[in-house]
C-alpha cells in the first residue's frame, strides 16, 4: 500500500474515464451505514440540493447497487447520478480519489483505512462523530491531519457543512489546499514520530517494571 501511495501523484486520470461528468463529485462508502446517513440528510447525501452533483460509490454488491438506485429515484434523484466504480489495483484506486471533490463518511461505521487513503491523496473527508469506536475513527484521523473543522457532531451539522462545501467552490478549494499542505507535516503520516512515541511508551513500561510498579495508564509526552 505504501508503494501504491507513492505512485498516486504520477498517474493521470480523467473523470470521463469513470463515467462521471466534470461536475461536483462526492465519494461515499457503500457499506457501513449509508441508509442511516441518508435518512439523517433526508435526500440521499444532498443530491437534490446540489445541481449536477454525483455520488461515487464502490461496486461491491449487485443487490445493494439496485437498492440504492431505487432509493435515489424514490427521493427524486436521477439514479444515473449514482456512479459505481469497479475494484481496481491499489495505485489506480488511490489515484482516482483525486477525481472526487469531497469524501462523505458514514455512520454507524466510519471509513478506517479508506479514510486514511483519502486524506493521503488530498481528498477532504467530512465525518460525523459517532458514539462507539467504529464511528469515531475518521474523526481521529481528521484531527491528526490538522482537519478538525471537518468533524461534525450531529447529522444536521454534517448535512449543512456538506452542502456548504458543495455550493462554495472557493471554500472547498481552501480546504483541499490546507490538506495538501498538511500531508507531509501532520502527525497522521509522520511514521518516524509515531515510532519515537511507541519506543518512549515501551521504555516507560520497562522502567515501571524494573521499579516493581504495577501496570498503570500513562501519557507519552509529545515529541517533535
Amino acid at each position: 500500500r505504501q508503494r501504491a501511495r507513492e505512485e498516486v501523484d504520477v498517474l493521470p486520470l480523467q473523470r470521463e474515464g469513470f463515467g462521471m461528468p466534470q461536475a461536483e463529485c462526492e465519494g461515499h462508502r457503500p457499506a457501513g451505514g449509508v441508509a442511516h446517513m441518508s435518512r439523517g440528510s433526508q435526500d440521499g447525501a444532498g443530491l437534490t440540493e446540489v445541481e449536477g452533483g454525483t455520488l461515487w460509490l464502490l461496486r461491491d454488491n449487485e443487490g445493494a447497487e439496485k437498492n440504492l438506485r431505487n432509493e435515489a429515484q424514490r427521493r427524486g434523484v436521477d439514479p444515473a447520478r449514482l456512479v459505481f466504480a469497479d475494484r481496481a489495483l491499489p495505485a489506480d484506486h488511490l489515484a482516482r480519489h483525486r477525481l472526487a471533490d469531497l469524501f462523505l463518511d458514514t455512520l454507524p461505521c466510519n471509513a478506517h483505512t479508506t479514510a486514511s487513503d483519502a486524506l493521503w491523496t488530498g481528498l477532504p473527508l467530512l465525518t460525523c462523530l459517532g458514539n462507539a469506536f467504529a464511528g469515531r475513527v475518521a474523526a481521529s484521523l481528521n484531527h491528526a491531519a490538522g482537519m478538525a473543522d471537518m468533524v461534525t457532531t450531529s447529522l444536521d451539522e454534517y448535512h449543512a457543512l456538506a452542502l456548504k462545501l458543495a455550493r462554495e467552490p472557493d471554500r472547498l478549494a481552501a480546504v483541499k489546499s490546507r490538506l495538501a499542505q498538511n500531508r507531509d507535516t501532520c502527525p497522521l503520516f509522520d511514521t518516524v514520530r509515531l515510532a519515537r512515541h511507541i519506543e518512549a511508551a515501551y521504555m516507560t513500561m520497562w522502567e515501571r517494571w524494573q521499579r516493581g510498579e504495577p501496570p498503570a495508564s500513562f501519557a507519552v509526552p509529545a515529541q517533535g
